[in-house]
């Protein structure tokens, strides 16, 4: 049985946290996504500290895409966005998205900042 995720706003950074556990990061389409959202508050589904995720709509990339700095992601360029907004928006065979995930190390909060988050809300 999946358990049910809370709700809460979280903040991505796409700068190096030391507050912060390390999440390594390879992949090249999370990385832009990482970069297109740097510094926006999403609605996260959290089910734990360490284990959350968001999803977006192709308004959100394209609102996001226009508000990016660009000179200090200059490797995201705009013909990234149509394999982006395909890959994350599109719906499934399931009728589902696919989820961007959140890593540690690109979470203003930190895991034990969630974790004290979730008791509240709980």
């Amino acid at each position: 049985m999946i358990p049910t995720p809370t709700i809460l706003n979280l903040t991505v950074t796409n700068g190096w946290s030391a507050r912060s556990v390390a999440s390594p990061v390879s992949s090249w389409d999370v990385q832009d996504m990482l970069a297109l959202f740097d510094g926006h508050t999403v609605e996260a589904k959290v089910y734990s500290g360490t284990n959350k995720c968001f999803d977006v709509t192709e308004a959100m990339i394209l609102d996001a895409w226009d508000k990016m700095d660009k000179d200090k992601f200059f490797w995201m360029t705009e013909d990234k966005l149509p394999h982006l907004i395909e890959k994350f928006t599109v719906k499934g065979d399931n009728g589902h998205t696919l989820a961007m995930s959140l890593p540690n190390l690109f979470c203003e909060e930190t895991p034990a900042e969630i974790e004290e988050m979730l008791k509240v809300v709980s």
